[in-house]
């Protein structure tokens, strides 16, 4: 099974010794080469940031040390490009009271980096991983379940499959039926919409039940933004994989995605994963 190259792992003082234990780890089950980037000091004359990112290298023998110039998600996207990392690796921040106006960090890292994204926190069961997946666009489950797959062999972990499913205008209709009959015909369209989605979702597995790890599937009538976030917490998953792709809106606005909207719903890790072959909005020649 094709594992971990060379991951990045970007430090931050509150919670860099858990992460570089994290990737420790991974890297001894994956014989990944580790490098630790740590962003940039702001301004904490306690432990100067040399001597401090020393100290976490020592956990950590092997690994290459840097600190970022700037910290930004352009930066980070462009070594992730220019040396090939596989995993960037980045404790999640916590989310604040009020709404951001600008792009958090890994929000950045959500929507423009290349390669997997590995957001960190410590809540829920660590051997039990929740790949969520939906046919389009095409490319994207396959892209999940072959990390999510990956990620259970390495940890090995359960594997479970949640995909949210909704019958389209169905609250219109249900608000127009006004008769029995009519809420029969409305059922029957809802569980043939669930079967086609069944079929399809089925249909991805499909390759993935003939190896070593057992799925179990979870299919759940709602929006995935809800649902995910549902399943987490009712399977109390320590790992949650999902797809991130960023879409155009109206006037060229750039769409918050479903990644980023169940990111601030969750207690666990996420690793968000784009389909092959996404090419980056970020410029090669950041972060030189």
């Amino acid at each position: 099974m094709q594992t971990f190259a060379h991951v990045l792992v970007i430090l931050d003082r509150p919670s860099a010794g858990v992460l570089v234990a994290r990737a420790v780890e991974l890297s001894r089950r994956t014989g990944a080469r580790l490098t630790l980037a740590c962003l940039p000091d702001e301004g904490d004359a306690v432990s100067p940031i040399d001597s401090w990112l020393q100290s976490l290298g020592a956990a950590a023998p092997g690994a290459a040390l840097r600190t970022l110039d700037r910290g930004s998600g352009d930066e980070i996207v462009g070594i992730v490009r220019r040396e090939g990392h596989d995993l960037v690796m980045k404790s999640a921040a916590s989310e604040g009271l009020l709404p951001q106006l600008q792009l958090t960090l890994d929000e950045q890292l959500l929507r423009d980096c290349p390669c997997p994204v590995w957001l960190d926190r410590q809540a829920g069961r660590q051997g039990r991983i929740l790949a969520a997946i939906d046919p389009q666009p095409p490319g994207l489950a396959a892209a999940v379940l072959d990390m999510a797959s990956r990620l259970a062999a390495i940890e090995r972990a359960e594997l479970h499959v949640v995909h949210g499913w909704e019958l389209e205008g169905e609250s219109a209709m249900r608000g127009q039926a006004l008769t029995q009959a009519a809420e029969a015909e409305i059922d029957a369209l809802a569980e043939a919409e669930r079967a086609r989605h069944a079929a399809a979702i089925e249909a991805l597995l499909e390759p993935y039940r003939r190896g070593p790890t057992v799925l179990a599937l979870h299919l759940e009538k709602g929006q995935a933004d809800i649902v995910v976030p549902q399943q987490v917490e009712a399977l109390g998953a320590g790992l949650l994989v999902m797809g991130s792709v960023t879409e155009g809106g109206l006037g060229g606005l750039v769409m918050r995605n479903t990644a980023e909207e169940v990111l601030p719903r969750i207690g666990c890790t996420l690793v968000a994963v784009k389909p092959a072959g996404l090419a980056s909005n970020v410029p090669l020649d950041e972060g030189r």
